[in-house]
């Protein structure tokens, strides 16, 4: 009996033992498996950074690159558009009619802020008491020239400040320059045959501009199209005849509108 509780208690023993290692072998591959997983997890960073590295003096070669191209064709094309400007005869008569303009424009204002001064300052010349006339004259009109002179920076600041932020919030990128020395070299190159001022078309043709960049980016002209294929798609749904008789009714409002417009004209 004693022998047989001897053998149990050896049994249980070894068992306990061998747990106690199987627990101890368990705890060293956890270990090394959480090594292993933080070797991987460091190695995978070292990789993504390598590789991150690698893309941004891939990116900034490139960036370097295009800039300098960029800057020898802006160079190119500015020099050209100069001396196209220079020996046109257009440029130079649209150059003196909008200097006279714009020339025109600030005399006639100034003329305006003249006489509103003289007027301002003619209520002085009512009052008996000669200080109080002088004081009254000087004052008002100077409370009048100077109401002219911040109205008019008034507006320029305020059309210039509108211009900047327009510009600013959807314009500003590598897009615009080119668009800006495209639309000088088309008008430049074909002045002769423009049917406005250079400078008015080329103001037109930023405001057009700014306008096209502000409706894309809130969406609107993409609105526009998926509309327009929208349409498109239902009407190539329809039956042969259906489109027929709308091919129909559109040629004959375009016939419509052209004999409509020839009898304008005659």
């Amino acid at each position: 009996m004693k022998e047989r509780e001897k053998q149990a208690e050896d049994a249980v023993y070894k068992a306990k033992r061998e747990a106690a290692i199987a627990i101890t072998e368990a705890n060293n591959r956890e270990k090394v498996a959480k090594q292993a997983q933080e070797a991987a997890k460091k190695l995978t960073k070292e990789q993504e950074k390598i590789i991150r590295d690698k893309s941004n003096e891939q990116y900034e070669d490139f960036k370097m690159r295009y800039d300098t191209l960029a800057t020898i064709v802006i160079l190119y094309a500015v020099t050209v558009t100069i001396g196209l400007a220079v020996t046109s005869e257009r440029i130079k008569a649209d150059t003196i009619a909008f200097v006279k303009t714009i020339a025109f424009l600030f005399e006639g204002y100034y003329e305006t802020a003249c006489k509103l001064t003289t007027a301002a300052a003619g209520v002085g010349s009512g009052i008996q008491q000669p200080v109080v006339s002088v004081i009254i004259t000087y004052l008002l009109g100077g409370i009048v020239a100077l109401l002219c002179i911040a109205f008019i920076l008034a507006g320029i600041s305020s059309v210039g400040w509108l211009v900047y932020h327009v510009y600013q919030k959807y314009c500003w990128d590598e897009i615009s320059p080119f668009v800006s020395l495209m639309s000088l070299a088309i008008v430049v190159s074909f002045a002769s045959i423009m049917p406005l001022n250079i400078y008015l078309l080329l103001i037109l043709s930023q405001i057009a501009y700014m306008i096209i960049r502000w409706l894309w980016e809130i969406k609107a002209i993409q609105g526009l199209f998926e509309r327009i294929a929208t349409r498109i798609e239902k009407w190539l749904d329809l039956k042969p005849n259906q489109q027929i008789g709308d091919l129909i009714i559109v040629f004959v409002i375009v016939v419509a509108v052209l004999t409509v417009r020839s009898w304008i004209k005659g």
